[in-house]
């Protein structure tokens, strides 16, 4: 077999096969390129460490030994921090040359005296280019050859690789995800139980129950995670006094921010006494949030699966959300036991007569009798 064709099923080990058997026939002469590729060479892979000095040795015997059998090497890929910065085309080409030749084999030219741009024009082939016939300076003694300025060169910014910056910013990450409950009331008592042992690690230890002034305190924190995550650019333009954004969805909403930062609703109920705090000024949610939905879950739990009008206004007495009849109409179709209960019982079909029940109907005149009256 003098060719092999690629793509077949047994090409790969037939390729590894003539690889590794090349390598031993010349072990004896380039042992160390050798050994590499036949243990660190798989069919037209190559991956190797060493240090850099070795590593343009070693690569030049890899070439050679490949040569022997017709393979050759196109391109490699070096980790050298010269070539980190570029992108992948650029750097295989940097790699290769510095790895395989040396700073001192070089000289500085001139853009202008460059002639590697003669191939991009139309003209390049002509007798009198530089492409054929060489820069001018090459005629010239070596020591009247263009010689480096001292300016910084720039480099080309296109050929660089972007570094791209991520940043995130994470408000109150010592609260438990909303994902691990499943219940609202659970949500509340578990972050107010581990906000009583903060207390009890900074301050002094309580060990009664959880008081209603921590639960609020754990609904509070809550509410301020879920309005950053939501209403962030709306609670950072009133907090710099600035108007709220025309696109946003909260402004035609006259919005405030309470004493604890908390983003509310204003209104005409300021100067009112007999409403609460929460009443006149409610705080907002958005409808698609995980900590909006076990909210209106558990009010509709508590309020025994009343209707959606009953829900909603209980839920203005402290919040406002957005969209607020479509998420609740959304929890009650939603719910297990709600379903049950609207569920009809199946009128069954009506079964049919027992023989023995009936009988056929005969003509009545049959079944009467008779008197007849005669007159002598």
């Amino acid at each position: 077999m003098k060719a092999m064709t690629f793509g077949a099923t047994s090409s790969p080990c037939m390729a590894q096969f003539v690889k590794d058997k090349n390598a031993e026939e010349h072990y004896h002469i380039l042992p160390k390129a050798a050994k590499a590729i036949i243990e660190k060479h798989y069919v037209d892979d190559y991956s190797d460490s060493v240090e850099t000095e070795e590593a343009v040795k070693l690569i030049l015997e890899v070439i050679e030994i490949h040569g022997k059998a017709g393979f050759s090497i196109c391109n490699w890929i070096s980790n050298s921090q010269n070539t980190k910065r570029y992108k992948t085309f650029v750097a295989v080409r940097v790699g290769e040359i510095t790895e395989i030749t040396d700073a001192s084999n070089w000289h500085w030219v001139s853009g202008e005296d460059n002639v590697a741009d003669e191939s991009t024009r139309e003209l390049f082939l002509a007798n009198e280019s530089r492409w054929l016939i060489g820069p001018e300076f090459l005629t010239f003694p070596k020591n009247h050859w263009p010689k480096e300025t001292d300016e910084p060169l720039e480099e080309m910014e296109l050929e660089m690789k972007r570094e791209t910056i991520l940043t995130t910013t994470i408000t109150h990450s010592y609260l438990p995800s909303l994902d691990r409950f499943s219940k609202y009331r659970r949500l509340i008592r578990a972050t107010a139980w581990m906000l009583r042992f903060i207390n009890n690690c900074r301050k002094r230890k309580v060990s009664t129950n959880l008081e209603y002034s921590e639960v609020e305190k754990a609904e509070e924190m809550y509410i301020k995670y879920v309005q950053n995550e939501c209403f962030h650019q709306e609670i950072a333009d009133l907090q710099n006094k600035r108007t709220i954004s025309k696109s946003s969805r909260i402004y035609t909403l006259t919005s405030l921010l309470d004493d604890k930062g908390i983003l509310k609703i204003g209104g005409r109920l300021e100067q009112a006494k007999d409403p609460t705090h929460f009443q006149k000024h409610p705080a907002i949610l958005d409808q698609k949030d995980r900590f909006t939905k076990l909210l209106i879950e558990h009010y509709h739990i508590n309020f025994n699966h009343q209707g959606q009008e009953l829900i909603m206004n209980e839920l203005r007495q402290k919040f406002w959300i957005s969209e607020m009849r479509s998420a609740v109409r959304k929890c009650k179709t939603e719910c297990s036991f709600c379903r049950k209960m609207r569920v009809q019982p199946q009128v069954p079909e009506m079964g049919s007569y027992l023989k023995a029940d009936y009988k056929v109907p005969q003509d009545p005149s049959l079944l009467q009798g008779w008197a007849i009256l005669v007159q002598w």
